[in-house]
């Protein structure tokens, strides 16, 4: 864990050009992957990027990478643990996947949030503007349209 906050500390430091494109195609490549290897497996509907990394604020370094992947299917717990299961393989090789950031929803489940918690209605109206869909169907279709 050491090597890896030395690796942060320097990326901080280091929050210029050119290397702030080589933390870029870094970022680039590890979100490529994780939404191929993600949006591949049995009943993924969709994959977003949110918060800071979809908006092209990141801090390298800093930024984690936060996704969120929508699951649907006949075998749905089995669907949405293949998909834990795949982003922690992942986590071992890419260290900007950070531990329970995985977002994992069933559009039921994404709908009924939305309906029910204002927390989560403002959450999800705002990725409608921000989150970056990686892979897959608009998850928003499932959300009714935002009020004015």
């Amino acid at each position: 864990m050491a090597a890896i906050q030395r690796l942060q500390r320097f990326a901080l430091r280091t929050q210029f050009f050119p290397f702030t494109l080589f933390y870029r195609m870094l970022y680039t490549a590890a979100i490529r992957l994780c939404a191929r290897r993600l949006g591949r497996l049995p009943g993924v509907l969709s994959v977003y990027l949110r918060r800071g990394l979809a908006n092209g604020r990141p801090v390298y370094g800093l930024s984690d990478i936060d996704l969120l992947v929508l699951v649907d299917g006949d075998n749905r717990d089995r669907d949405m643990a293949r998909v834990r299961n795949r982003y922690e393989s992942l986590r071992r090789v890419i260290p900007m996947l950070s531990d329970g950031e995985l977002a994992l929803y069933h559009p039921d489940e994404f709908r009924s949030l939305y309906a029910h918690s204002p927390f989560y209605q403002h959450r999800f109206d705002r990725g409608r503007r921000d989150w970056r869909r990686l892979r897959g169907s608009d998850a928003f279709t499932h959300l009714p349209p935002p009020e004015s």
